[in-house]
């Protein structure tokens, strides 16, 4: 297998994603053609990087030197797609059958809305840490360490995979989310 510094097609898969996205608000691109595009593009590349952690997952297997271990999808987890797809889209229709479309609404605006600070939060806390902008000292004094325990064996097995949740919080992870 060619590696990805050298394979064409998967420059030329990364160049179109950069060039549909630094064109499109300059120029007029269908969308049906932006669309098909981009996901072809994005499949290619997804799908070649998806060979090459198989290829990792093997020689982690074999325990070659210089191998990471991957984590892979087991069979298991495929088949739980169907059902756990099928319950969020009843529980869709019971939101939207009993709550009206305001509420529901409301909460997926504020499930976004909180998903999106958590993930700037979280992507701007090691460049906070790096930088100066919360003194070192700061962080080493404020600290918050907890541990939780999960009782239920489902939630600890199938959600968590583990029956602890370990929370730590320091200075610059409060900075960068608020």
């Amino acid at each position: 297998m060619t590696s990805s510094k050298t394979n064409p097609i998967l420059l030329l898969s990364y160049a179109g994603i950069f060039a549909l996205w630094a064109l499109s608000p300059h120029v007029m691109i269908p969308y049906t053609v932006h669309t098909c595009s981009l996901v072809l593009f994005i499949l290619y590349s997804a799908c070649h990087h998806s060979l090459n952690l198989r290829e990792q997952a093997e020689k982690a297997k074999n325990n070659e030197p210089g191998a990471e271990a991957v984590e892979v999808m087991k069979k298991e987890d495929a088949m739980q797609f169907p059902i756990i797809g099928s319950c969020a889209l009843f529980g869709l229709y019971l939101a939207l059958k009993y709550l009206g479309k305001e509420w529901v609404n409301f909460f997926i605006g504020l499930y976004f809305c909180l998903a999106g600070t958590f993930a700037v939060s979280f992507s701007l806390a090691p460049f906070l840490k790096c930088t100066s902008i919360a003194p070192k000292l700061m962080n080493e004094k404020l600290v918050f360490k907890r541990t939780i325990n999960i009782t239920n064996k489902f939630v600890a097995d199938y959600i968590f995979e583990d029956d602890k949740i370990e929370l730590d919080f320091c200075a610059t992870d409060v900075l960068s989310l608020i």
